[in-house]
């Protein structure tokens, strides 16, 4: 969730953003939510570190962290002595398509990380978004006190769908058709502001269109 807003728009159709979302920790072997926090600059390294480091105070045996975003966290991963037990810094297998091929957390280019991620739902964290998503508008029309407390209350009770064995509501291609628009042109993320690849931004885009225009030429050939 992102932008989330401060109660009704005003008369002046004006409306009071007061967060840029909520950052959450998912579990990838059961798909539970371990931690939630409240984002107040968007895509911000410093509660994406904190909420890692919450989590592995509680969870001495994890050895790897999985997060779209990585390569940008490392320069504050190395600062923090916690972060020791963690040997594998990944970016998920669907996002690491938006990475450039020398990025150090890609799993489609680093062999060891593809072999540690290889029986794990990178996605799960997309699964869950989606799901959440759904009730954005709801939770945009509420105050700050309420949205904080419906938002841990549905995760709340996620987690007890997942504890009674019923997560049927969570779509498990929901990362590729979030960027497929309708006709399933792009194959990669629609971000491509990852810290590994600014310069690839436009080249990747017009790689695509041209794609698309040798596809039309070869069928009007056919």
């Amino acid at each position: 969730m992102r932008k989330l807003k401060d109660g009704r728009p005003r008369k002046s159709g004006a409306v009071r953003h007061y967060n840029n979302g909520w950052f959450m920790a998912m579990n990838p072997a059961d798909g539970k939510i371990l931690i939630i926090e409240e984002m107040f600059k968007p895509e911000d390294n410093k509660v994406a570190l904190r909420t890692i480091q919450s989590v592995l105070s509680h969870y001495k045996n994890v050895n790897a962290i999985i997060y779209d975003r990585m390569c940008s966290c490392l320069p504050g991963v190395q600062k923090i002595s916690e972060f020791k037990q963690v040997k594998y810094w990944i970016v998920d297998k669907f996002h690491a398509k938006g990475h450039v091929n020398s990025c150090p957390c890609s799993p489609l280019h680093v062999h060891c990380l593809k072999l540690r991620v290889k029986h794990v739902n990178a996605s799960i964290s997309e699964q869950v978004f989606s799901w959440f998503r759904g009730y954005s508008h709801t939770f945009n029309s509420m105050a700050r006190k309420a949205q904080r407390f419906y938002v841990h209350l549905f995760a709340k009770k996620h987690n007890s769908m997942i504890r009674s064995g019923l997560p049927n509501y969570l779509n498990k291609f929901a990362a590729e058709k979030k960027t497929r628009i309708i006709k399933k042109v792009y194959k990669k993320p629609s971000s491509f502001s990852y810290a590994c690849n600014h310069k690839g931004k436009v080249i990747k885009r017009m790689n695509v269109k041209r794609t698309m225009r040798l596809r039309k030429v070869m069928k009007a050939m056919q």
